[in-house]
């Protein structure tokens, strides 16, 4: 498992590690998203969304799975946060929605599936609240290349 830190002092450069995402990830894949309300998740994805031209992006709390076309594949942004077991996750679609070959899942509040995910087709994303606007983001994932294209600077 490769570890990366990275420091974001805004939302905007929060957004723009999920772009850098955006140019990296090929599906299926899974992005797990940990950090307490507020820390930045929906941001992280709103910045892969937005590469690929979608402007309004917003955290599926309530709606629980937020899906979005890009040319090559679909983006589900699942929030678990109100789910409170596996069986309703089944209920409601999600399992089928991590066996699809053709999408990204961004997954926050992935704690109660956890088992159920690839961890060679995934990567964690930590992100800690450490000031008003910045946050400590870890990375965790299996590819070093996928690890390293991230977080590499932009030319």
């Amino acid at each position: 498992m490769i570890k990366r830190e990275i420091v974001t002092n805004s939302p905007e450069e929060t957004r723009k590690i999920g772009c850098r995402l955006a140019r990296v990830l090929l599906p299926p894949f899974d992005v797990l998203l940990l950090g307490e309300l507020g820390a930045g998740k929906t941001e992280l994805v709103r910045g892969f969304l937005n590469h690929f031209g979608h402007k309004i992006v917003r955290s599926p709390s309530f709606t629980v799975v937020n899906s979005f076309k890009t040319p090559n594949y679909t983006v589900h942004h699942i929030d678990l946060f109100r789910i409170k077991d596996v069986e309703e996750i089944e209920v409601r679609g999600i399992l089928d929605l991590l066996s699809e070959p053709d999408s990204i899942r961004f997954i926050e509040w992935p704690e109660i599936i956890r088992e159920l995910i690839k961890s060679e087709n995934s990567i964690i994303f930590n992100i800690k609240v450490t000031g008003e606007r910045q946050r400590l983001i870890t990375l965790e994932c299996n590819s070093f290349e996928i690890c390293n294209k991230i977080f590499q600077d932009e030319a």
